[in-house]
């Protein structure tokens, strides 16, 4: 009888130096790096292109009309921006973030802003809404104001208890997109 015939065992492996292992994982975490940044570049390009560096919003004042008179305003008067009526304004309320505003065309087929307010300024705004519904003219008026002029003067019918207005005015697309932007805090172009 024969023996059984045994395959010599293969040949050890060539063990790598620590160098080597040191340059693998130098390159590993190089591509590693170099995918998270053409990540973060491509997030960083593909963000809205309204987005610009974000400043002060500007706060805008939401006042009660107490009268209504013809220019020239007198002290203590408030000029419309066309310079075309003067208003005697009562206190009011002060927006000084928005939640969101848009220009473009409204209903009424002129350029203006929708304007959606933040939770504690909607609420304030409500309660201002229902104490001027029922005021005679010009006190059921609500002056928009917005840099010391009066935007636009809607009447209140009845008390709006949304977070949501509307501003409208003698708009351009470009005064409206203007005001856009700077109610939400970005430069203008």
């Amino acid at each position: 009888m024969s023996s059984p015939y045994y395959a010599p065992p293969p040949p050890p492996r060539p063990r790598r130096s620590p160098a080597a292992w040191i340059i693998v994982a130098v390159v590993a975490g190089s591509v590693v790096l170099l995918a998270l940044f053409a990540a973060a570049v491509a997030v960083v390009l593909r963000g809205d292109e309204r987005e610009g560096p974000v400043a002060d919003p500007v706060p805008f004042r939401l006042q009660p009309v107490l009268e209504l008179s013809p220019p020239p305003c007198t002290s203590g008067t408030v000029a419309s921006a066309d310079g075309t009526a003067c208003y005697r304004l009562a206190e009011g309320m002060t927006v000084r973030r928005v939640g969101d505003a848009q220009a473009g065309m409204l209903d009424s087929q002129q350029w203006g802003l929708r304007v959606s307010l933040e939770e504690a300024d909607a609420a304030a705004f409500s309660r201002l809404t229902a104490e001027l519904h029922s005021q005679p003219s010009p006190r059921n008026q609500l002056a928009i104001v917005v840099d010391g002029k009066v935007l636009s003067t809607p009447v209140i019918s009845e008390p709006i208890l949304g977070s949501r207005l509307e501003i409208s005015g003698n708009f351009t697309q470009d005064s409206a997109t203007e005001l856009e932007r700077r109610l939400q805090g970005r430069p203008g172009s």
